[in-house]
């Protein structure tokens, strides 16, 4: 099932998503929100660590401090490369992953950006729910990568306003 919530600008549609998201949590379902836009995945990030649990934001640590000093309380998997060059180890390599994806798989609440969905940190369907915040925003591409994450018999939500603005491609 696919829910699209969509209203002008403060009306609400981010309270609604949170809410949803709570929802799941309190049904003990693993939920997994997204955004396009890190400032996005930040604010879902704030509104559910309000609601308790173990929420995790997925994303560059370095970025997310930048952008959000306040979600330093909120546990967080960088994606970004760590091994370079010469100093490259697979083994180790292969451990960061495994305790990255234990760390991910005990949170209730997993908060990301649709590109940041699109690594090796996630696999298959696992979530409960999957709500796309600012999904007018978002390229066709990246919102069938992230409900791929969705068990098949749990409800997705769209949230956005297709009068803002529309998705943003860079050559």
């Amino acid at each position: 099932r696919l829910a699209l919530i969509q209203g002008p600008p403060g009306t609400g549609k981010t309270t609604v998503a949170s809410i949803l998201l709570r929802i799941s949590q309190s049904l003990h379902e693993r939920a997994l929100a997204t955004a396009v836009s890190n400032q996005a995945g930040n604010n879902l990030t704030r509104r559910c660590r309000a609601a308790g649990g173990k929420v995790v934001r997925l994303g560059d640590n370095v970025v997310i401090a930048e952008q959000a000093p306040d979600l330093s309380d909120v546990s967080s998997v960088s994606l970004a490369v760590r091994a370079k060059g010469a100093a490259f180890n697979r083994t180790a390599a292969k451990r960061r992953r495994e305790h990255e994806s234990n760390f991910i798989n005990e949170a209730s609440i997993v908060c990301s950006t649709l590109a940041g969905c699109g690594g090796a940190a996630l696999a298959g369907p696992q979530f409960g729910r999957v709500v796309i915040d600012e999904a007018a925003q978002a390229m066709e591409p990246l919102t069938l990568i992230v409900l791929n994450y969705a068990k098949s018999n749990m409800q997705d939500a769209l949230v956005g306003d297709h009068m803002q603005l529309p998705p943003v491609v860079h050559n």
